[in-house]
């Protein structure tokens, strides 16, 4: 057997035990949502500079009383509950033409932005977030941030836009009517949508409602709503008084080929993926890479009790956290069989201290529409 801290020569008497975490615990994976609007002159934030609000008081203190960045964080702090919140501030937008967004992106660095809130739709800020977002989805980096935005335009214009963005990491809400509380809009999404993701990267988030946020004239019937959501942009309805998230979507339409593409269309889509590479690799690095595992062609070769795995073994470690973890318990995954008939693991060729795999995980759906025909009888 191999041990880690107990010497293999060891002579002197005594009971000697060690303890090994590698089938202990579980991932903590906080979510972090990042608020992005504009201060008060007088207020004592820096630009760019990205503070952590745990309390009203700091971001009043930070931004001043009633800017549209303390109203952002109050609404997150009030209905968000499982989210860090970050805040940050950004030149006021009718200084400039356009915002200047790179140096908020320079201080981001690599730090983790699950959930972004930028009231400002502009083509330019929403590319450069797009191009950020892409490089942090990218499989060396795996810190995935999806960047809210909402606009106040025609259909027409608020389409460009989603059209030339088409990415799976930016959320565009329509308003399309002038209004002052886009930053508000953002910030309710943000709040309310993140909470629940963190939760469950699967979850519907059909009719939740979004408290506080005020109804705009300009309500969407059925038709203006499956267009809108067909061109890239997110579904909200009114019931009364109250406002609701109906369908989030991302701002993918389209392939690298030109072709019509749905693969990211829904937002949990890249949501569940994120948390499963996250998790996936939690699992494999805990259980075996740095528990010091070897890595052999036929583990069967050797005594019982070393540190050594094959493909075979991965192989049935992968199947059964498929279905024990992402079926059976957190619920973002399907069809097993599938799963098990499409796992291809190999010892690299070129480098026997790798292991390369495909696996074809399925992932759930959303019971969004319930479509029948009554098949009715006179008599």
């Amino acid at each position: 057997m191999n041990f880690n801290e107990i010497p293999s020569d060891l002579l002197v008497p005594g009971g000697y035990i060690e303890f090994d975490a590698s089938r202990a615990g579980t991932l903590s994976e906080p979510s972090i949502i990042l608020l992005v609007g504009e201060k008060l002159a007088k207020a004592t934030a820096t630009l760019n500079a990205i503070h952590q609000i745990q309390a009203e008081t700091a971001a009043i203190q930070l931004f001043g009383k009633d800017s549209p960045l303390h109203l952002m964080c109050l609404y997150a702090l009030t209905n968000n509950y499982g989210c860090e919140i970050h805040a940050v501030a950004v030149e006021d937008e009718t200084s400039v033409a356009p915002l200047d967004i790179e140096p908020l992106i320079t201080a981001m660095g690599d730090d983790q932005y699950d959930f972004i809130a930028c009231p400002y739709p502009d083509t330019a800020v929403m590319t450069l977030f797009r191009d950020e977002c892409t490089r942090r989805f990218h499989a060396m980096q795996a810190n995935r941030s999806h960047v809210f935005t909402a606009v106040d335009v025609a259909f027409a214009d608020a389409k460009a836009l989603t059209e030339g963005l088409n990415s799976s990491h930016i959320t565009v809400i329509p308003v399309e009517e002038p209004t002052d509380a886009l930053s508000l809009w953002v910030a309710a999404f943000v709040s309310i949508a993140g909470d629940r993701l963190h939760n469950d990267p699967a979850a519907p988030l059909t009719d939740v409602l979004l408290p506080s946020l005020v109804p705009p004239g300009k309500i969407y019937n059925g038709r203006e709503t499956n267009e809108r959501l067909h061109s890239g942009m997110s579904a909200w309805s009114v019931v009364g008084s109250n406002v609701y998230i109906r369908y989030l979507v991302t701002t993918y339409q389209m392939n690298a080929s030109g072709d019509g593409d749905t693969a990211y269309r829904d937002i949990q889509v890249p949501e569940i993926l994120k948390r499963y590479r996250r998790r996936l690799n939690y699992e494999i690095n805990k259980t075996y890479i740095s528990a010091g595992y070897k890595l052999a062609k036929n583990a069967a070769d050797y005594a019982a009790g070393q540190r050594i795995v094959d493909v075979d073994e991965l192989k049935a470690f992968l199947y059964a956290k498929y279905v024990e973890l992402f079926m059976r318990d957190l619920g973002w995954m399907q069809d097993k069989e599938t799963y098990r008939d499409n796992l291809i693991l190999e010892i690299d060729t070129d480098n026997h201290d790798r292991v390369n795999y495909i696996d074809v995980p399925t992932l759930i759906g959303q019971f969004r529409v319930f479509a029948g025909q009554t098949q009715f009888i006179t008599k």
